[in-house]
């Protein structure tokens, strides 16, 4: 909430500010989708320290997930959606 409170300084410019929302979301979704999945198999320290390990493609994850959301009709099938990319993800990361 803090952080997309933060983002209204950027609609003093406005070519900026989609791309700061897409960036400041990206990170968002992506943390907690992926947290949503590792921590049913790690501990807090282990998946932390995963996310972490991974950060720059879950990030790009993140992007595809940020804009699923912002399609009509599409954002109410992209939880599923980047629910599953995620658990994928964490699995092959994982190995």
């Amino acid at each position: 909430l803090l952080l997309n409170a933060a983002l209204l300084v950027f609609l003093l410019f406005p070519v900026a500010y989609p791309f700061a929302w897409l960036a400041a979301n990206a990170y968002l979704l992506s943390r907690e989708y992926f947290e949503l999945a590792a921590l049913r198999h790690l501990d807090a320290k282990s998946a932390r320290a995963l996310r972490k390990q991974n950060g720059v493609a879950l990030f790009f994850g993140g992007i595809v997930a940020a804009g699923l959301f912002a399609l009509p009709v599409v954002n109410l099938i992209a939880p599923v959606i980047v629910t599953m990319a995620m658990v994928h993800s964490f699995h092959r990361w994982r190995s």
